[in-house]
């Protein structure tokens, strides 16, 4: 369960996958992980295929993320969304502002 990391072979993409439940406890370890990537890197994807749930602070870190990373002109991108999160998602308009695929 958790947080992890990984960067592309030419530096161009960091991948965050969501382990089990995205709340308040992964709040740490989330931040950490988005707030690492920084131009030379062209985008952030967050990969929920291995997340059981999401609750209000977990779509709170997706709301800060997608701030932080805009500014810098980071593309984001949320792949991989069991179903009962990409209807979250879709309901708190959070697919309009961040992509999916």
């Amino acid at each position: 369960m958790g947080i992890t990391t990984n960067v592309s072979s030419n530096n161009t993409e960091v991948t965050i996958s969501v382990k089990g439940r995205f709340d308040i406890n992964v709040y740490e370890e989330f931040s950490a992980a988005y707030k690492g990537v920084t131009p030379p890197g062209e985008s952030c994807v967050v990969d929920l295929a291995e997340t059981e749930h999401l609750d209000s602070t977990g779509l709170g870190m997706l709301l800060l993320m997608r701030e932080r990373l805009g500014r810098s002109k980071i593309k984001t991108t949320i792949v991989n969304c069991p179903p009962e999160i990409a209807r979250t998602l879709e309901s708190v308009g959070l697919r309009k502002l961040i992509n999916n695929e």
